[in-house]
Parts: C-alpha cells; structure tokens; sequence
C-alpha cells in the first residue's frame, strides 16, 4: 500500500534528480553559450566542458540511488545497461522505428514538393559506425540511465505510462535549452518548442520499448544513439516543412502505439506500473 509519505518521498528524490542533472549538465555547457554569444571572454580550456555535459543525468542518478539504496543497489541500477536477456525482436525494432519515421518523412517531403537538403548533412556516410559509438558513450548511455533507469520508473509509480513519457519528454527537451544558444548545433537551428514538443512524443517510444523488455537500460541507449545517427544522416530538421513532417509522422506512430498497447502500461504485461 502506498503511503503519503512513499508518496512525498518519491516526488522529492525526482525533484533532487532534474535539479542535479539540469545543474551539472547548464554549468558544464554555460561556458560554450556565454562564449559563442560573445557575453565573456572564455578561456579555451572551458569551452570543451560542454562535451562532458551529458554526465548530469548519469550522475543524478548514480549518487542518488547511492544515497537511497547503497553499493548494491547502485550496482543494480549499472547491470540494467548490460542487461542482453531481452526479447531479440525488440533489437529490430529500436533500429526499425527510426528508420521508418525517416523513410516516410523523406516519402512525405517529396509527395509535398519539398526536398531534403543533402547539402547540410552533418555527418558523412562513412563515419556513421565512429559516430554511432562516440555518441552511444558520451551521450546516450550518460543521459539513459538518468532518464529511463532513475527518472521513468519514479515517474510511472506516480502517473500511468503515457502521462510519465509526457513529463519526462518535456523535461528532457527543456535540459537541452543550452544547445539552442550553442554555434553549430542541431538544437540551433531547431526552435525551442518545436524541440520540446519533440522529445515528448520521442519519449513515448523509450517507454514502450522499456516497458516490454523488463526496463532495460542497454535498449533505451541503444535506441537513443541509433536515432540520433539517423538526425545525422537525414537533416530533414533542418526545414520548418521537414521539422513539421517528421514531428507529424512519429506522432502518428505513438498514437498507433498508446492505442496499441494502452495508455496505462504502454506494454503488454499490465503489471508494470509499480
């Protein structure tokens, strides 16, 4: 039976996590804003701290499951990102949703009579694999397990599934506000809540993938990494028009999905919603 101070509990070591992860992440990256926005004078040696920034909210969730739990629960949280006892289906899927969504959002933009423009593609055919591991290492497996391993769970004891996805995709787009004021960017050229509202229907295809495979980590990195190669190689963001399309595709699917597989659990297993 859950209790009002289980409940108050909760609510404050989520608080104590976004507090922890937007603080870390902000000051690691307000070098590189202040600095390409010509308001200091940074020395060089700072600017690079922005390419650590993502260790917020691996370290939020880190000291505060210490905090709560200790070594071994600690170590618990790290093993959920080299958990592999998953259903293989779901290793086709997490590679097979970020190529559908940029598929019909390249069909879509041609059917308007628009285009992609190949031009601005930032990241080269050939260095695909490289980057796909460095931004796997440094960016995704830093920021899942403070998202989907601390922050999702605590969230679902609170909401049901979909409404735990919203607030986390919208806290998770508003943690990347200082990439929006940073030279060279995705996030520059994006507007802040068209971003926002993307992450927040991203964030309901991490929780259907967590919550059909026992909460593992190691898929919502994997998935995490794979969908940003794919903004890489397909700059459709870089249009209003292919912003607009790919938001109104993978709205769509997550739709599809909710109705699916239900609003509450967004899984198969209804006992997940602890």
């Amino acid at each position: 039976m859950t209790t009002p101070n289980d409940t108050n509990e909760r609510k404050n070591i989520l608080v104590k996590f976004f507090l922890i992860a937007f603080s870390i992440t902000w000051l690691l990256q307000l070098p590189r804003v202040l600095a390409d926005n010509q308001l200091a004078q940074v020395p060089e040696f700072l600017l690079g701290l922005s390419l650590i920034a993502p260790i917020g909210p691996f370290i939020a969730a880190f000291y505060l499951t210490s905090k709560a739990g200790g070594r071994e629960v600690m170590k618990s949280l790290w093993k959920r990102g080299l958990d592999f006892t998953f259903e293989k289906k779901w290793l086709v899927i997490v590679f097979l949703v970020p190529v559908i969504t940029s598929g019909l959002t390249i069909l879509i933009i041609n059917l308007l009579g628009g285009k992609i423009l190949w031009e601005h593609q930032p990241l080269p055919l050939l260095l695909a694999v490289p980057i796909f591991i460095v931004i796997f290492l440094t960016q995704a497996l830093p920021e899942e397990y403070g998202w989907r391993g601390f922050a999702l769970d605590r969230l679902q004891s609170r909401w049901n599934a979909l409404s735990a996805s919203l607030i986390l995709g919208f806290l998770w787009g508003l943690w990347h506000l200082p990439l929006h004021f940073m030279s060279g960017t995705t996030q520059e050229i994006i507007p802040v809540a068209e971003f926002i509202l993307k992450q927040m229907v991203g964030a309901i295809f991490y929780t259907w993938i967590y919550n059909n495979t026992n909460r593992n980590v190691f898929l919502a990195i994997l998935f995490h990494a794979i969908w940003n190669v794919f903004g890489g190689l397909i700059p459709y963001w870089v249009t209003s028009q292919g912003r607009w399309v790919n938001f109104g595709v993978e709205l769509i699917l997550a739709l599809i999905i909710v109705a699916a597989y239900g609003a509450k659990t967004l899984a198969r297993d209804k006992k997940l919603t602890a």
